[in-house]
């Protein structure tokens, strides 16, 4: 048993959690959350720009982190925003939760809408981390997605904001 992994079985299926006791067993609490934040004076999309060990390169994704045993949704998300990009979250909402590898693990993501004041920088992020806050507008988040790694949250987001436009017309 590892500090952020657990191994689980249920019925022969054999998966992952981050969990001692997973959500099979009634633990149904979100176990990380996506930031999904709007700067208020620039008005374009925080994202961060992160090398991860387990593709040995740099992934585009929006702000991000575990929640603490004992953390809410919301405290965890003020927290990570600013940890990886020294912004302050104004204003939160709870977006929804989502399995984003239901294959594989249990794992849980919370997913916010935020607005971030602030100037943006890497100065409060923990020793391992390499991070590069960027502020991307819509057009520039498609490039991303396009040319570079890309995480499932940052995808979605596009997603998402297509089908608003589709919806509602420009939001750019």
């Amino acid at each position: 048993m590892k500090k952020w992994l657990h191994m689980h079985n249920n019925d022969g299926w054999e998966y992952a959690s981050r969990k001692e006791k997973p959500w099979s067993e009634g633990n149904r609490k979100a176990d990380a959350v996506h930031i999904i934040a709007i700067h208020e004076k620039t008005e374009q999309c925080v994202l961060v720009k992160q090398f991860r060990k387990t593709i040995n390169d740099y992934i585009y994704e929006v702000p991000a982190g575990m929640i603490d045993e004992g953390e809410s949704i919301d405290s965890a998300a003020r927290r990570e925003l600013f940890e990886e990009t020294g912004l302050i979250a104004t204003d939160i909402q709870l977006y929804g939760t989502y399995f984003p590898s239901i294959g594989m693990s249990d794992e849980c993501v919370a997913v916010v809408l935020a607005s971030a004041s602030g100037k943006p920088t890497n100065k409060y992020n923990e020793g391992h981390e390499d991070i590069e806050v960027v502020l991307a507008s819509l057009s520039e988040i498609k490039r991303i997605i396009k040319k570079e790694n890309v995480s499932m949250a940052l995808l979605s987001l596009l997603v998402g904001a297509n089908a608003i436009q589709a919806l509602y017309g420009d939001i750019e």
